[in-house]
């Protein structure tokens, strides 16, 4: 399956105003990966609490294993 076009990524940082910047998706790692594998997306302004953050791979909730303002790390 390829990561890259299959992941939603969405975030809301606590506190957020009209004004703050959406979170981006710069990449994707790797952009093919199988099943157990670990995924890297880089970006920024992602909020840094996994509680408000989710990742879909394929309308799949995938558990996010860390998280911060720019990387977010699922298995």
């Amino acid at each position: 399956m390829s990561a890259k076009d299959k992941a939603i990524i969405a975030s809301s940082p606590p506190g957020a105003k009209a004004s703050s910047a959406a979170p981006s998706i710069t990449g994707v790692t790797p952009t093919v990966i199988a099943i157990g594998g670990t995924l890297l997306v880089t970006g920024q302004d992602f909020a840094p609490i996994p509680a408000q953050t989710f990742v879909q791979i394929d309308g799949i909730d995938v558990p996010i294993s860390s998280i911060n303002n720019t990387q977010i790390s699922v298995i």
